[in-house]
């Protein structure tokens, strides 16, 4: 899958995301086993980290448009 291909499948989710991201992870996590960019395990390991690290409280407004942004800045 190219970084195109990563960027609209996310574009997707965030086109879907009703709820909160809690919503999301399913189809996250099928999507990527499923195209082979990570195993099971790998994701259950990725969402376990991120539910650990605390977001600081200046970042709180920003976060979501980050999320958001964020992929596209990497693309060339």
């Amino acid at each position: 899958m190219t970084l195109w291909g990563i960027c609209l499948l996310f574009f997707k989710f965030g086109l879907l995301s009703f709820g909160g991201g809690y919503v999301l992870i399913p189809m996250i996590q099928e999507s990527l086993v499923e195209s082979n960019l990570l195993s099971a395990a790998e994701f259950a390991e990725i969402i376990s980290i991120a539910q650990i690290l605390p977001v600081p409280p200046w970042l709180w407004h920003y976060y979501p448009h980050i999320q958001f942004y964020f992929p596209f800045y990497m693309l060339p």
